[in-house]
């Protein structure tokens, strides 16, 4: 059996191809949501935000394939990490 691609994962538990900011910044980078905005204008979180229209004050969001791609990344440093620690 294979895997699940991430991507696909990510979209099956939010229901949507775009995830709130806020969802994202909350449940992978424990930030608050007034901190996630700064850090987006900033351009400092480790994936592109948008927003519909571009106005500041519209609701922002992530894709899950950027999400996806970032996690994915996470995952295979850490278990680079992981076997080279254990040999």
């Amino acid at each position: 059996m294979s895997k699940m691609p991430t991507e696909t994962r990510l979209m099956l538990i939010h229901g949507n191809t775009h995830i709130p900011l806020e969802t994202v910044a909350k449940e992978y980078l424990n930030l608050s949501p007034e901190v996630a905005r700064r850090k987006a204008s900033a351009q400092s979180l480790p994936w592109p935000v948008i927003s519909a229209d571009g106005n500041k004050k519209s609701p922002k969001f992530v894709s899950v394939s950027a999400l996806a791609e970032w996690l994915d990344q996470i995952e295979s440093k850490a278990k680079d990490e992981w076997a080279r620690v254990r040999n």
